[in-house]
């Protein structure tokens, strides 16, 4: 039976590593990505090497990219309910300064912070 990372890697939302990274980044509001990333790889007793060749096998993403996804999902969820300023959003979600969470969000979801949580409020409004 494979044990490790490797038979925990099924699925995107439903695997223990995903659970993993969920975790920690929830415990730890200001993320440096190379600390949550060792300290994923600690909790799978595996070398970065060993790590990186299993999470290639199942996820089209790098581990910085999907901590970046988590974090973006992260700040969806408060720019449609909270009234935060989007600078503490951003801090709160783990980002190092606004200009970065701006670019990254952009990239994920097609639209800057502010026009997503103008979206997301008219939305809600019917």
């Amino acid at each position: 039976k494979k044990t490790g990372i490797g038979s925990t890697l099924k699925g995107l939302y439903t695997n223990d590593l995903d659970l993993s990274f969920q975790k920690i980044f929830h415990k730890k509001q200001e993320i440096d990505d190379s600390i949550v990333i060792e300290k994923l790889i600690e909790r799978q007793h595996m070398t970065i090497r060993t790590f990186n060749r299993e999470w290639n096998k199942y996820f089209n993403l790098s581990p910085n990219q999907y901590l970046i996804t988590l974090r973006i999902e992260s700040a969806k969820r408060l720019l449609s309910g909270a009234a935060l300023p989007i600078s503490q959003i951003a801090e709160h979600c783990g980002f190092c300064d606004v200009m970065y969470f701006t670019r990254c969000f952009k990239n994920k979801v097609g639209m800057p912070p502010g026009a997503y949580r103008k979206h997301a409020k008219s939305s809600s409004d019917f």
